[in-house]
């Protein structure tokens, strides 16, 4: 991973299931920006759930977050898969949607797939049903 790529975090802010901003967290301090950008001003929270970015893009060059749920395929096999994208310690996984198998998204900072073979096609957090499952699944396979 380049020297750039750690010297900074990217976080997505949400209040329920609506994203409110993006958050860029950075040695001088923390930056916003986003359609919301003055939700702080009204004296409410302004979000209630933060999902941390992945250093991966997808194949539309778009930055992928811990809830993501995406396309992707891999070198061995021929047909695209779905996923969520799940963080574990400080690492992401992919946690395929048919099999329920968890893949590292990197090792040793290395992404295990090419951009072209990720695509965002939603999110966790717009599912209701999934969400739910995806929550008691890791309540009783991630400690």
């Amino acid at each position: 991973m380049s020297d750039l790529k750690k010297q900074y975090k990217n976080f997505r802010l949400r209040r329920g299931n609506q994203i409110v901003a993006y958050a860029q967290e950075k040695s001088t301090g923390v930056s916003f920006t986003g359609k919301y950008l003055l939700f702080w001003r009204a004296g409410e929270e302004g979000f209630d759930e933060i999902d941390e970015a992945t250093s991966s893009l997808d194949k539309m060059n778009r930055r992928i977050y811990e809830g993501d749920i995406v396309r992707y395929k891999s070198n061995f096999k021929p047909l695209f898969r779905e996923a969520v994208i799940i963080k574990k310690s400080n690492d992401f996984f992919l946690l395929d949607l048919d099999f329920w198998a968890v893949i590292p998204l990197h090792i040793n900072g290395l992404s295990l797939f090419q951009a072209e073979a990720l695509e965002i096609i939603s999110h966790q957090f717009t599912h209701p049903d999934l969400n739910q499952k995806i929550k008691s699944w890791k309540k009783a396979s991630i400690t």
